[in-house]
């Protein structure tokens, strides 16, 4: 594949449902690093590197350090754009950065980055670069 994975962005809607907010229909602030899960997942799956078959392959991403900035509130029912991008690479770790906004104004309501480490199931660390030369 010989992928320049650093180029990588990816864009991908998800619609809050009722069990992502407080009582106020508020979304959780929690759940917003789901929703950057969703972009990763998404963005993987745009290159054709669906997660359970990187998991057959015994290939895991746990992330090692999170951040998020809160800008504004998300409420039950809105229609979120996750943008997720590969910021940088080092030899076994990718940080991705995301985005989430409203569709409906474009209103930024939170942005932070995701570390993750490549491994492999038997808890060794593996190459990004063969993870995504294949």
């Amino acid at each position: 594949m010989n992928l320049d994975i650093t180029k990588l962005t990816n864009k991908t809607e998800v619609i809050v449902r009722f069990s992502d907010t407080d009582a106020m229909g508020i979304v959780h602030v929690n759940r917003y690093f789901i929703y950057f899960e969703d972009g990763f997942v998404s963005l993987l799956d745009s290159i054709g590197f669906h997660p359970s078959e990187h998991i057959k392959e015994g290939i895991v991403f746990p992330i090692v350090e999170s951040h998020c900035n809160y800008e504004s509130s998300a409420k039950f029912g809105d229609t979120l754009v996750i943008l997720t991008k590969i910021k940088s690479v080092s030899t076994h770790s990718l940080t991705c950065s995301h985005e989430v906004r409203r569709r409906s104004d474009n209103t930024l309501l939170a942005h932070g980055t995701l570390v993750r480490v490549c491994y492999s199931l038997d808890n060794e660390k593996i190459p990004v670069d063969t993870i995504f030369s294949r």
